[in-house]
């Protein structure tokens, strides 16, 4: 599990059982607000990260990704999800 906050992973754990996902706390912010600080940088490390989201998926590994409380999206979403970036 990776947690990423604005960009940058804050929070690593080598763990498979998990009871449930860490709700990222920039959820609650605005669209504005999560652009503001994204840079080239950034940008590069979450290109790298949907990267090797889309390696797992085709290795059929089990990926989530939380981006609110209310939505988390599992391998078939993101499968379709990823295919566009």
């Amino acid at each position: 599990m990776i947690v990423i906050e604005g960009g940058i992973p804050a929070f690593r754990e080598c763990s498979i059982h998990l009871e449930k996902l860490p709700i990222p706390s920039c959820h609650t912010k605005n669209l504005l607000e999560r652009q503001i600080g994204f840079d080239l940088e950034r940008y590069d490390r979450m290109r790298i990260i949907t990267t090797e989201m889309r390696r797992f998926i085709q290795e059929g590994r089990d990926v989530e990704l939380c981006l609110h409380p209310e939505k988390i999206l599992k391998n078939e979403h993101l499968k379709k999800m990823l295919q566009w970036v």
